[in-house]
């Protein structure tokens, strides 16, 4: 975790024709996403706000993997990043197998959200992102369970088999409960049948 993040832009288009880019960070070692934004356009500005926003929450990463776009070669942004002694890893031209993390990403992304809505304006298209089903498989879970692996000073991995060992727990705790309230309820409804079955000999006996 924190190891190395990798970032793209997707572009897309509004309903009346007008260009959307979507900004993206992911782990790489999570694959959990860390940013999703969707503006008109992009400045280095933007892109440091939200690496900035990023690094206070989580720390800053050993390395960002990138293609060499424009975007990305930026000066401004190539500064911010070493005062953060995070290096940069640039992909070669028109070799995008070499950040193959984020292109996955960035087809679910297009097949599950994109290409399943129609977007208006920029801020509705924020709004669906972060309130629309589709956002589950942008990172919440995973989110929850970094920030939790961080308070804890865990590590990703040691904290999913803690809280697996838990939830493992938790359904024999739930079994054994459902078992012995079975067994309970048995045995009262034996006690009944003989109590009845009794009866039913007392009223014999008594009507011969």
């Amino acid at each position: 975790m924190n190891d190395v993040w990798t970032w793209d832009f997707i572009h897309d288009r509004l309903v009346d024709g007008r260009a959307m880019k979507c900004f993206v960070v992911v782990d790489e070692f999570t694959r959990e996403c860390l940013a999703f934004d969707m503006r008109r356009s992009f400045k280095s500005k933007d892109v440091i706000d939200t690496l900035r926003k990023l690094i206070g929450e989580r720390g800053a990463p050993k390395r960002i993997r990138s293609d060499n776009g424009s975007e990305f070669v930026a000066k401004e942004i190539a500064k911010w990043l070493d005062t953060f002694g995070v290096e940069s890893l640039y992909i070669a031209p028109g070799s995008p197998w070499q950040n193959g993390y984020i292109e996955s990403f960035n087809s679910r992304l297009r097949d599950e959200f994109l290409e399943m809505n129609y977007f208006y304006t920029v801020k509705e298209a924020r709004h669906l992102a972060a309130t629309s089903a589709a956002s589950l498989f942008i990172g919440i879970f995973p989110s929850i369970i970094v920030k939790v692996s961080n308070i804890l000073h865990f590590q990703y991995l040691t904290l999913v088999y803690i809280l697996s060992f838990l939830f493992l727990l938790l359904m024999v705790l739930i079994f054994t409960i459902v078992v012995s309230r079975l067994g309970e309820h048995n045995r009262v409804l034996a006690q009944e049948v003989a109590l009845l079955s009794q009866r039913l000999k007392i009223i014999e006996s008594s009507d011969a």
